[in-house]
């Protein structure tokens, strides 16, 4: 199948969605640092209004996998391109800067996906509590752990 797009047009649109998941991602973990210093305070989930703190980052979790699918879908192309030009023997420096950057590509999107899916992940748990009137030690620590796993990965 041919790539979607001449090279030139898929490489700024990659380009253009590598940056705004760089944005959206440093935007993600401080909207998730809110809910997590408020539960700090020591305050009933209900009571800090943990459900509205939630929804920033949803949002910015779901701007994050729209963006992974976009280059999800594009990223294939880059690979067709790079198998065209070594089909044709080509060995200019350009497909030697496109051979070696896919692999960064690749694993900058498969970064955030695993940040992502942290993050989803706390934000399941930070739902299955934001009603309570009290919140116990025992159901605190797995959302402790789940941000210690997201904070881990962003390191």
């Amino acid at each position: 199948m041919p790539p979607i797009l001449p090279l030139d047009q898929l490489v700024e649109q990659l380009s253009f969605l590598y940056k705004e998941l760089d944005i959206s991602g440093h935007n993600l973990l401080p909207a998730l640092k809110k809910p997590m210093e408020s539960l700090k305070s020591g305050r009933a989930p209900r009571a800090m209004d943990l459900a509205s703190q939630i929804q920033d980052p949803d949002n910015w979790l779901k701007i994050v996998d729209e963006i992974l699918n976009e280059i999800a879908g594009l990223l294939p192309s880059l690979r067709e391109y790079l198998q065209m030009y070594q089909k044709q023997g080509a060995t200019s420096a350009d497909v030697q800067k496109l051979a070696e950057s896919i692999p960064g590509l690749e694993k900058e999107a498969q970064f955030w996906k695993v940040l992502s899916d942290r993050a989803r992940a706390l934000v399941k748990k930070l739902r299955l509590i934001e009603d309570q009137d009290k919140l116990s030690p025992l159901a605190r620590n797995p959302i402790q752990d789940a941000w210690d796993d997201v904070e881990a990965v962003a390191r």
